[in-house]
């Protein structure tokens, strides 16, 4: 009887498996990737009015009444869109304190106060004789007014998600960091 035998040594091997190992520890470039993906993903939300799962937003009152787009007039929540990126972890997010209230919705409550109304009176051109709110320095007279207690409702309008397509993507960059090292 003849004994047929094989060895196989793990020499061939073990620096792929130190790499992966290596890559799976440190995942930073991997997780800087799906940020940025993400940081894109929230941008095109913000430029389409819908939510990452495609619902439109309500408009809002400027929107109906002046044009444009909801949450997009100054354009200073779609540019705090930032992200941090370490070893095992993405965090993306909107740098302003007024996000949260936007991507859940809900009731902003307003104390009674008084405040300084500045006021222009137009002598010129289309707005002749007429009287409205100006900007501090553009007043031409300025009033201290009562202002009741108020709500203000804000709908929700969800920005930031991770979007079905999203996932996909995510996918393949991880499984491309794991395999060659690039994400």
């Amino acid at each position: 009887m003849s004994i047929l035998t094989i060895r196989v040594g793990t020499e061939p091997v073990r620096s792929e498996l130190a790499l992966l190992t290596r890559r799976l520890g440190d995942q930073t470039p991997a997780m800087a990737a799906i940020g940025n993906l993400l940081q894109g993903s929230i941008i095109e939300n913000f430029e389409t009015g819908t939510s990452p799962e495609g619902v439109k937003w309500k408009p809002s009152k400027r929107v109906l009444k002046h044009g444009g787009q909801t949450l997009v007039d100054s354009g200073l929540l779609k540019n705090s869109v930032g992200m941090e990126a370490s070893a095992t972890q993405v965090v993306v997010y909107e740098a302003k304190e007024y996000a949260p209230i936007h991507q859940d919705g809900g009731v902003i409550k307003r104390e009674a106060r008084q405040q300084t109304v500045r006021l222009k009176t137009y002598t010129r051109g289309p707005r002749r004789g007429r009287t409205l709110f100006a900007r501090k320095g553009k007043e031409d007279r300025s009033m201290l007014a009562n202002v009741g207690a108020h709500q203000i409702k804000i709908p929700a309008r969800p920005s930031v998600g991770v979007k079905a397509r999203d996932w996909s993507n995510i996918k393949f960059m991880l499984l491309r960091w794991v395999l060659n090292g690039q994400p």
